[in-house]
């Protein structure tokens, strides 16, 4: 190791407070870790074993390599790399809770071969880029045998398997509270509200404790007068019971197994066939990306717009069916995808995993966006997270001032902290023959093409404006006057 560096060099990540073995570290704009005293040697063990090196090979853990760096609170310094655009699991499609529980069971599956697993069954430490999940944990990466495995299961079945269980019944509203930080503290979904909500028989084949499968049973058996005295005896019986024998452990083959049979669960958890997908196909009909050919004024424009900027990252606000986000991907831009309607979310994921699109898909709303949480807002704000070189808000104006209740000053200066340096916004006049239709339309004077130009001048230097698609809408392609 070097010689000893003054702790003041580096800035504590306040995301890792609550890391056992460690704390996340920053200096000169590279992420570190530092590594207890006590943990230092079997880190010092993996690395050296090449342990550490095969896990990363393929991408499964964040690249990580060790430093000469020396801090005295901790024992080994490592380097990680930095992945620029983080997401929180309640932010995340069904599709890619589905395709997370995967990789964290094969994962795990491939740690246990090596006699390690990971302390931790939680969503929270794992990244996406675009759609391809990183554990970034790697504190949590332990001895298997020194894993509680009870308390393990349960964090699986929170935050993993009932969430899935219940997207694909429709709960997603319940689903996202559950896992929202600012609400349960990473509790996920409890047995409880899982068992209030879901259908009884699905939920009994989510229970594994001998006292509920004695519940079950009687519910079925016991008449229903009968019930009550019954549960009434059974709580004393085990209110009287002796100190319950401490459960097995299990061998490692037989965590393996479990393991295995987890990933039987989640692997038919896919919602997008249970969620109609033919329906949104037609609704948002994709023409091919690669022949302009069949494009219309609006995507031409788009395009040249993409040429014209050259964004090396571009955030679409109301992605739909994600035409625009893979036209940004194939054009080398790093996208995030952001749109409310967790179905189109999912069919946008599993496009672009299947054609290895730089995107990545969440479950947000522009009017709502993820805030700032916990004590001195230690999980970042979606603002902070993910501000881009270009902001795409589409066919979305109309929505924000007529369902929303919003302003264009207001709309301007929301989309203004989104992006470094480019917007590109379409403007849905009255006249377009979509909005023409909405039932109860009030009409706002300010609502004019001149009216969001004149928004737009505080901010933003106006480019140019585009015929867009219908030919009544227009595109303003605007640049920040103070871009960062």
């Amino acid at each position: 190791m070097g010689s000893s560096v003054p702790d003041t060099t580096f800035q504590h990540v306040h995301a890792s407070f609550c890391a056992r073995g460690g704390r996340l570290l920053l200096k000169d704009g590279e992420l570190y870790r530092g590594l207890s005293h006590e943990v230092t040697p079997l880190y010092e063990r993996l690395f050296s074993e090449g342990t550490i090196d095969d896990l990363m090979q393929d991408g499964a853990l964040v690249h990580t390599e060790r430093t000469d760096e020396s801090v005295e609170e901790f024992g080994l310094v490592v380097k990680h790399r930095l992945i620029p655009y983080v997401s929180y699991p309640y932010e995340w499609c069904s599709a890619a809770l589905r395709y997370a529980a995967l990789f964290f069971l094969d994962f795990n599956l491939r740690l246990l071969g090596k006699g390690l697993l990971c302390f931790d069954a939680t969503p929270y430490n794992i990244v996406f880029e675009g759609t391809e999940p990183v554990y970034v944990d790697f504190e949590s990466i332990r001895p298997w045998d020194s894993v509680n495995l009870t308390v393990w299961l349960a964090d699986f079945q929170a935050l993993f398997l009932r969430p899935l269980e219940m997207y694909q019944a429709g709960h997603e509203r319940y689903v996202r509270l559950g896992m929202a930080e600012w609400r349960g503290w990473q509790r996920g979904v409890s047995p409880e509200d899982y068992v209030r909500l879901m259908d009884r028989h699905m939920a009994r084949r989510m229970v594994s404790s001998a006292v509920s499968s004695v519940v079950s049973v009687a519910s079925r058996l016991v008449p229903a007068r009968l019930r009550g005295p019954a549960r009434r005896v059974w709580g004393t019986i085990r209110s009287a019971r002796s100190e319950p024998a401490p459960p097995r452990v299990p061998s490692r083959d037989e965590l393996a197994k479990l393991l295995s049979d987890l990933r039987k669960k989640v692997e038919p958890l896919c919602p997008l066939p249970v969620l109609g997908w033919d329906y949104y196909r037609d609704l948002f009909a994709f023409p091919s990306l690669d022949d302009k050919t069949g494009w219309s004024a609006k995507q031409l424009a788009v395009s040249d717009a993409f040429e014209r900027a050259a964004p090396r990252s571009v955030l679409d606000v109301g992605s739909n069916r994600g035409w625009y986000s893979q036209l940004a991907a194939r054009r080398g831009a790093r996208v995030i995808a952001w749109d409310r309607d967790d179905r189109l979310v999912s069919l946008l994921f599993n496009d672009a995993h299947k054609g290895k699109l730089d995107i990545q898909p969440l479950v947000m709303d522009l009017v709502w966006p993820t805030p700032a949480q916990g004590l001195g807002g230690v999980w970042q704000a979606a603002e902070e997270r993910h501000r881009c070189d270009m902001v795409l808000c589409l066919a979305l104006i109309h929505h924000l001032v007529h369902i929303e209740g919003m302003h264009f000053d207001r709309i301007v200066l929301g989309l203004s902290d989104l992006t470094d340096r480019w917007l590109l916004i379409e403007f849905v006049p009255y006249a377009d023959p979509n909005l023409a239709q909405w039932p109860n339309l009030e009409r706002r004077d300010w609502y004019t093409l001149e009216g969001l130009l004149t928004a737009l001048e505080p901010q933003f230097s106006v480019l140019y404006t585009a015929v867009s698609d219908p030919r009544e809408r227009t595109l303003i392609f605007a640049e920040k006057k103070h871009a960062s």
